[in-house]
């Protein structure tokens, strides 16, 4: 092997560990958006401490280090990044409708919501049930699959995140032994919901929403495990950053 080779590769070999130091394990989720307003595509990077979704023009990025837990919504053609970190807990507490209870000091999807079909299709390379679900009113439309391991892995890595994001919000706020166990077994919940849904039916490929006269679809086209680099989930440099109390 000649000299310049020889040199070449050792250097690939010893930058390659520096390089993964500096980036996370995740997931990349690419969805196709139609609907009155819809930005057309979506595109999800999640790992164990940060979530980032790309619609349009637009950049939602929620962060977790630690205790603390962000919420930054990035315009790149304005230049502009909006603090709504208070606003963050209300995006944790979606999944909370699904669960209830099972009297053993656990909890179980409550299958209320759920109204499962017979009817199956195949979407993109994937084979789908449709279930019928009732939430606040608001009915769906909605396709499970069990055919995509990444899929079934990336929405357990995000519900993994938001359970860690709501304790770390939430613990603070606790003032008694029994609120904070309450806080502290609520991650151990989420993963049982998690893990009930996928066993039941899997994970959500795509759906459709009916508010009136108007319908919005939402459907994953590609899903796929990636190294993530921290700078993904990264403010960006040179932007104006406003906060609820003004702008700094």
């Amino acid at each position: 092997m000649p000299k310049f080779v020889e040199l070449l590769v050792t250097a690939v070999l010893l930058l390659a560990p520096t390089a993964r130091a500096h980036a996370a394990r995740g997931f990349v989720i690419s969805e196709e958006v139609k609907g009155l307003g819809s930005p057309g595509k979506k595109v999800t990077y999640v790992t164990e401490s940060a979530l980032r979704i790309e619609e349009g023009d637009k950049i939602s990025l929620l962060t977790l280090n630690g205790s603390a837990l962000k919420f930054y919504e990035i315009s790149p053609k304005a230049r502009v990044v909006n603090d709504n970190s208070a606003m963050a807990p209300m995006l944790l507490m979606g999944y909370m409708f699904f669960l209830e209870q099972d009297g053993k000091g656990g909890a179980r999807v409550n299958k209320k919501f759920f109204t499962p079909t017979d009817e199956k299709r195949t979407l993109g390379p994937w084979g789908a049930r449709k279930l019928l679900v009732t939430v606040m009113g608001m009915s769906s439309e909605v396709w499970y699959t069990k055919d995509s391991k990444d899929l079934l892995d990336a929405d357990r890595m995000r519900m993994r995140f938001f359970a860690r994001a709501n304790e770390a919000f939430m613990m603070p706020h606790m003032q008694t032994p029994e609120q904070k166990a309450a806080i502290a077994n609520l991650g151990k919940l989420v993963n049982e919901f998690t893990e009930q849904t996928i066993k039941d039916y899997g994970s959500q490929v795509l759906s459709e929403v009916r508010m009136g006269g108007t319908a919005a679809t939402t459907q994953v086209v590609a899903v796929a495990s990636a190294d993530h680099p921290d700078a993904l989930f990264a403010l960006p440099k040179g932007y104006k950053v406003q906060v609820a109390d003004g702008a700094r």
